[in-house]
């Protein structure tokens, strides 16, 4: 059915259902992490892919040469079985995706091959080319969040960016969950 993805409330209370049965199922474990770090409890990783530009191909294009990619990279390298996906579309029209799984997902495994994906669409070209261009003063008005980050962390962020040449954008974000609720 043509839907103009809204979710009906029984679907949208069979996705919640679906998460809590995969938390609750979900063994706590102790995780290590690549960086040294230690997760005492993980049960569920949520993740959050996003496009670092504009999007220009449809959604159906997005899901088949982007997600559906990705998500066979998590399969063959990290073994993963138990997840739910959902698709949304962000405040600028972008489309993007939450994963709630099971398995643990590094954030930089995570950004490292999202990254390589949606570029042979070529989002992180079009992102570099657009950062390239902009200054410091810009960047801090585009992405200071009405003063909330301190101008030290922006210029770290800004410098790193310009170091990389603006190849590695912030695509994914990767959270522990601690409850069903989360």
């Amino acid at each position: 059915k043509f839907h103009e993805f809204k979710i009906s409330e029984n679907s949208q209370r069979n996705l919640r259902d679906k998460i809590s049965y995969l938390f609750q199922f979900a063994k706590s474990r102790r995780i290590k992490t690549y960086s040294g770090k230690t997760i005492p409890n993980f049960k569920i990783c949520f993740l959050t892919l996003t496009l670092p530009s504009e999007q220009v191909h449809t959604t159906a294009e997005i899901y088949k040469l982007c997600l559906e990619p990705f998500l066979e990279v998590l399969r063959k390298r990290l073994k993963l079985q138990n997840y739910v996906w959902r698709l949304e579309h962000q405040s600028n029209g972008n489309v993007h995706y939450h994963i709630a799984t099971d398995t643990y997902i590094d954030y930089f495994f995570a950004q490292k091959h999202w990254n390589a994906i949606i570029e042979k669409l070529g989002y992180v070209s079009k992102f570099a080319n657009k950062m390239q261009s902009l200054p410091y003063t810009e960047y801090v008005k585009r992405y200071s969040k009405n003063g909330t980050i301190s101008p030290d962390i922006l210029y770290k962020r800004w410098a790193k960016g310009k170091a990389e040449k603006w190849r590695h954008p912030n695509t994914v974000d990767v959270k522990n969950a601690k409850s069903s609720d989360n």
